[in-house]
């Protein structure tokens, strides 16, 4: 588990990396904070530029001799590959550092990854440390991994005269255009954001013709190393994007006046486009900056996890929103029986420990556009919730007394997984070897099951477009009518050396104790579909599952 000077660390290396925006792309922002044994800062850095040094190379530099033997704190995991400058994981080897702290893991590595370069070099690896912070800066660069195109931004100006460009000389104007790689105005040329901001030939940026699709023109945009586009001009630059569902954010500039008036006649609407919901505002000089995103986009990113659905009386959470949730046995017997998924696709991946399950649903999820929830996060929670307060795990009594207490949150992100009780994010707490070794008994308490189950059920049944889903039962209990199951496991060398390699502590007798604990959970659904991954590459079992998939519901 990370150490607080780590984790403060992490923090600080993550704010370095946002130095990188607007400069790095096609390259991902990234900030590197060494740490000496004491956990004193001794260098930090972060990557500027595509062929410059990356981050890691800028805090060794910095460090010099005091790398040796320092804890490397890197926002993304250390690149395993020669480019234009040589593998981050090697500079660290060969500088000695003696331990690394990575927030993401680099969905783009070659072969193993730096991280298992790293363990093989004999250097401790802590992973997903403060990995969903680290996607606040890291979450472009990463949107376009998945969409190929760059994410867009539209920013303009309400005046009396309708809806127009920003205009380009205002303190806003300015700061949108350093975090970003170029504009595109609406006669279709495209201009570097800052000029010369990635370094000679870096970024190909092509006018657009006439007549060229919005849906064209971004992923042409996005093959140039444009990661972030800024849309300069009035509906007539930004009306193609908003029509084919391209724009990811609008910023909205109105002037304020006096305190009583009326608005300007013929605004085609408002304030937003129609569709985008309000994700920000403050008073600016001059004007009321308003930021908002797709209606369809922000729930999709942030479903309601009521018990009792969106728009429920109780809670008064709005439709999108992500509620805190407090496990009660006060809910409606229909409501704890719900397991009906409609329209939507439900995958459900059961399996025991080890097998894989978590990588591959987060890879199938992604691949297919739909969300993911990791169930065992939630009993996860809990205990940790438990053993934090002192109380006796092995008490079933107690476990039962208690499970309604925390307030519980997760994220269905595939790209973004948290969790968070009362407020405070667990996401790496939750996975301690303390943890690990209570969770399959708070797990087997009737009330608790009956808790999260019910959470679980109503998770998946307001997740759209879809979902794919994993842990123990989920296809015999927890989702019975998913239209995809898959009984996901591997031999138990395999699951033994995959649980090594997430936690360092785990062993063989580790794995058999937690199989013989969650044996009554584990078993397989008659209709699913047994997948051995042992031998199989994580893209290979994505592939599986995703070709499971009928045609028509992709």
């Amino acid at each position: 588990m990370a150490s607080p000077a780590e984790v403060a660390a992490m923090r600080r290396a993550i704010a370095l990396s946002a130095a990188g925006l607007g400069t790095t792309s096609p390259n991902p922002p990234v900030g590197c904070v060494l740490l000496d044994p004491a956990g004193r800062i001794v260098g930090e850095g972060y990557h500027e530029r595509k062929g410059e040094p990356h981050a890691e190379a800028q805090a060794l530099a910095a460090a010099g001799p005091l790398a040796s033997d320092a804890t490397a704190v890197v926002t993304l995991e250390p690149c395993n590959h020669q480019g234009r400058t040589p593998p981050c994981r090697q500079a660290l080897i060969d500088a000695g550092i003696r331990r690394a702290v990575v927030a993401v893991i680099d969905p783009t590595s070659r072969g193993e990854g730096g991280v298992a370069e790293l363990r093989r070099a004999d250097v401790e690896v802590e992973t997903d440390v403060l990995a969903g912070e680290a996607r606040i800066v890291l979450g472009q660069w990463l949107a376009g991994l998945k969409t190929r195109r760059p994410v867009i931004t539209w920013p303009y100006l309400i005046t009396d005269h309708g809806v127009e460009a920003l205009p380009a000389d205002t303190e806003e104007a300015r700061l949108l255009h350093v975090n970003a790689d170029a504009v595109l105005r609406a006669d279709g040329t495209v201009r570097e954001a800052v000029p010369d901001s990635h370094g000679k030939g870096i970024l190909s940026l092509q006018d657009q013709p006439p007549g060229t699709g919005a849906t064209e023109a971004a992923a042409a945009l996005y093959d140039g190393g444009v990661r972030h586009l800024l849309l300069d001009g009035g509906p007539d630059a930004a009306g193609p994007f908003l029509a084919s569902g391209l724009v990811d954010r609008v910023v909205a500039f109105m002037p304020h006046g006096g305190a009583s008036g009326r608005p300007a006649a013929g605004l085609p609407w408002p304030l937003l486009p129609p569709g985008f919901v309000i994700t920000g505002a403050a008073r600016t000089e001059g004007f009321v900056r308003v930021e908002g995103q797709d209606q369809a986009l922000s729930r999709l990113m942030a479903p309601c996890y009521c018990p009792r659905g969106p728009g429920c009386p109780r809670t008064g959470y709005p439709l999108g929103s992500i509620a805190r949730v407090k496990t009660s046995a006060s809910l409606d017997n229909d409501q704890e029986s719900e397991t009906e998924s409609g329209s939507r696709l439900v995958i459900a991946v059961d399996g025991p420990s080890g097998a894989g399950k978590s990588s591959a649903s987060r890879g199938a999820a992604s691949a297919l556009g739909l969300r993911y929830l990791d169930t065992g996060s939630m009993y996860r929670a809990l205990t940790w919730w438990l053993l934090d307060r002192g109380a006796d795990t092995a008490d079933p009594e107690v476990v039962a007394r208690l499970a309604a207490e925390p307030v519980i949150e997760v994220s269905t992100d595939p790209l973004a997984p948290w969790t968070r009780v009362d407020g405070t994010d667990v996401s790496e707490a939750i996975r301690t070897q303390e943890v690990t070794g209570a969770v399959s008994a708070v797990a087997a308490v009737p009330q608790v099951r009956a808790h999260l189950i019910a959470m679980q059920r109503r998770i998946i049944a307001g997740a759209a477009p879809g979902i794919v889903a994993e842990g123990r039962d989920i296809g015999t209990v927890v989702a019975p009518d998913a239209q995809v199951k898959v009984f996901l496991t591997a031999d138990g060398a395999a699951r033994a050396s995959r649980r090594a390699a997430e936690a360092s502590w785990a062993t063989q007798s580790d794995q058999d104790r937690r199989d013989r604990l969650d044996a009554a959970q584990s078993g397989k659904a008659a209709d699913a579909v047994h997948i051995d991954s042992t031998g199989l590459g994580l893209d290979e079992v994505v592939g599986i599952i995703v070709g499971l998939v009928p045609q028509k519901s992709r």
